[in-house]
């Protein structure tokens, strides 16, 4: 079967739902539009979820969250799968109307983004290549892949330790830690981060 139409089909992270309906032997024909990849041209400093989209563009309820993920369940999708068919119902109906209405302010702010109609072109043409390597697969080296991550833990692990020499040489404390900056300085707290950076260094921040 085939879902023909010459009318533009919009999706949120459509790679991901084109595979799912080929699964379905259902072919999918005519433009499609992507919210994910429009809103990563308009918005490329904020996360490109559905939840936050509506969120912005709509000023929508934060629905997304009744599957948040706990530990070793990345996607929620156990929590999904638990859900009383009613309560999936509301859900994903909630999925589609947020994606119709996020369709007409995105086009508008493609429109008056700088080239921003160009640019979301060529990401869309770049899509239709990843999807096709979805399909096949891409070929890995596991040994190197190991390899690369052992290498990326020892140097972060070593940007860590450079840290926190910057910020104890600075004298950087923080109202109720520890003295000792290996303890009271964390930098894998953005709080901690900002102060070094924009309270001490004075950076100015470009966005």
């Amino acid at each position: 079967a085939a879902l023909v139409g010459s009318q533009r089909k919009v999706f949120q992270n459509a790679q991901h739902d084109i595979l799912a309906l080929e699964r379905a032997e259902l072919e999918l024909k005519g433009e499609i539009f992507d919210l994910l990849v429009a809103h990563a041209v308009v918005a490329p400093g904020i996360k490109h979820d559905l939840g936050t989209i509506s969120c912005v563009e709509l000023h929508a309820e934060r629905w997304k969250t009744i599957f948040v993920a706990g530990a070793g369940d990345q996607k929620g999708a156990e929590k999904y799968a638990r859900r009383s068919p009613h309560v999936l119902r509301a859900y994903n109906a909630k999925d589609v109307l947020a994606t119709a209405l996020d369709y007409g302010p995105l086009c508008e702010r493609l429109e008056h983004e700088h080239n921003g109609v160009e640019i979301y072109n060529g990401h869309m043409e770049r899509a239709a290549i990843a999807l096709k390597m979805r399909r096949r697969g891409v070929p890995v080296n596991t040994q190197h892949f190991d390899r690369h991550l052992k290498s990326l833990k020892r140097k972060r692990q070593l940007a860590r330790r450079d840290l926190r020499k910057i910020a104890r040489k600075v004298g950087l404390r923080f109202k109720g830690e520890q003295r000792s900056m290996d303890t009271g300085y964390n930098p894998n707290a953005k709080a901690h981060a900002n102060r070094l950076f924009f309270n001490v260094f004075k950076v100015k921040p470009t966005k």
